[in-house]
């Protein structure tokens, strides 16, 4: 699997989690009867999505730089 295939795979699954979060936000808020912490179970889980994809993209980043400077 090729570098660009690989980055195109993570951005097509980051756009996909990224619309799921948004409905389900919008089906937390917009419910009739509000869940008690559904802000706070949000935004947890926002930031553990955010942490996970951003700790993978850099992980990746570096694997590629090292394998080129390997190469070299």
């Amino acid at each position: 699997m090729t570098y660009r295939s690989r980055d195109l795979a993570y951005l097509v699954v980051t756009v996909v989690s990224g619309i799921g979060i948004h409905f389900m936000f919008r089906t937390m808020y917009m419910a009739e009867q509000p869940l008690p912490f559904a802000q706070e179970m949000t935004l947890v889980f926002l930031g553990s999505v955010v942490t996970i994809a951003l700790t993978a993209a850099l992980l990746n980043r570096q694997t590629e730089l090292e394998l080129r400077k390997k190469d070299e």
